[in-house]
C-alpha cells in the first residue's frame, strides 16, 4: 500500500514537473514569435518613416516659403496615418501574444487537472478508511483552485478584450480628429 502511494506521488510529481516545462517551452515559444513580429513590425515602420522624413525634407528644401507650410500639412496626415496603423500592428501582435498565452496555459492546465484527478481516484480506491476524508479534502481544494483559475482567465480575457477595444475606438476618435483639423489646416 504504502508502495503504491509513493509510486502515486512519484508520478503525480513527474506529471507536475512535465506540466510546467511544457508550460514554459510553450510560453517562450510564444515570447519569441511575438518578439520576431515586434522587431518586424519596428524594422518596417522605422525604414518608412526614414524615407518618408528624407523625401519631406527634399520636399521642404525645393519649396517655395509660400508652399512651404502646405508640405508640412501635408505631411502630417499620412505620417500620423501610418504612426496609427503601426500602434494598431503593435496591440495585435501584443494580443495575439496575450492571448495564445491563455489558451496554452488552459490547455496545459486542464490536462494536468486531468491527471491529478485520475491520481486522486487512484489514490481514494487504494486507500485505507482513513484516508479517505484527506483524499477528498485534496479533491475539493483542487476543485476550489481550478475554479479560482478559471474565473482569472475569464477576468484576463475580459480584460484583454476590454483593452482591444477602448485602444482601437481611441485611435479610430484620434485619426477622425487629427484628419479634421489636417482639412482644416488645408483650407487655410
Amino acid at each position: 500500500m504504502l508502495q503504491t502511494t509513493n509510486n502515486q506521488l512519484f508520478s503525480a510529481t513527474k506529471t507536475g514537473l512535465e506540466t510546467e516545462l511544457a508550460i514554459w517551452m510553450a510560453l517562450s515559444n510564444n515570447a519569441i514569435e511575438g518578439v520576431e513580429k515586434l522587431v518586424d513590425a519596428n524594422m518596417t515602420y522605422l525604414k518608412g518613416a526614414l524615407d518618408e522624413s528624407t523625401a519631406a525634407s527634399r520636399r521642404l528644401l525645393l519649396a517655395e516659403p509660400a508652399e512651404f507650410f502646405s508640405v508640412i500639412v501635408g505631411q502630417a496626415q499620412p505620417s500620423l496615418e501610418k504612426a496609427l496603423a503601426y500602434g494598431r500592428q503593435v496591440a495585435d501582435i501584443a494580443s495575439s501574444m496575450q492571448t495564445a498565452v491563455i489558451e496554452t496555459t488552459q490547455k496545459t492546465i486542464a490536462e494536468s487537472n486531468q491527471k491529478v484527478a485520475e491520481l486522486m481516484q487512484d489514490m481514494a480506491s487504494n486507500a485505507p478508511d482513513g484516508y479517505k476524508n484527506v483524499i477528498g479534502s485534496m479533491k475539493s481544494t483542487i476543485g476550489n483552485v481550478n475554479a479560482g483559475y478559471e474565473q482569472f482567465a475569464q477576468i484576463t480575457q475580459q480584460f484583454t478584450e476590454t483593452v482591444k477595444t477602448n485602444l482601437a475606438n481611441a485611435s479610430d476618435s484620434f485619426a477622425q480628429s487629427a484628419g479634421k483639423s489636417a482639412n482644416r489646416a488645408k483650407k487655410k
